[in-house]
């Protein structure tokens, strides 16, 4: 059964960072390089900070919380716990998961 609940959250895991890029409107590299040269950093260290930023989405959206990302929209969970997307300017998302 533990395999069964780490796979089930493994696969939560990836569709939840999926979504964040898909939001985004860009590919992930894409988004890596724009941070880089934005920021003046490695791709590498763009990677890092792009990471950090899906991992916080990931423990706010696990943790029942609402997140935020200026100018695009919050993430958040409705009442059956499926992931949500709500564009700024009141444009909703579909519900994913």
């Amino acid at each position: 059964m533990n395999d069964l609940n780490s796979y089930a959250r493994a696969r939560e895991d990836f569709f939840l960072e999926s979504l964040c890029y898909i939001v985004a409107g860009m590919k992930k590299q894409d988004i890596e390089k724009r941070i880089a040269r934005q920021s003046n950093v490695s791709r590498a260290e763009a990677a890092d900070r792009l990471q950090g930023v899906v991992n916080q989405i990931l423990a706010a959206l696990r943790g029942g919380r609402k997140t935020s990302l200026p100018g695009l929209g919050t993430f958040s969970r409705d009442p059956d716990g499926r992931a949500w997307f709500e564009r700024e300017g009141g444009d909703d998302g579909a519900a994913k998961n």
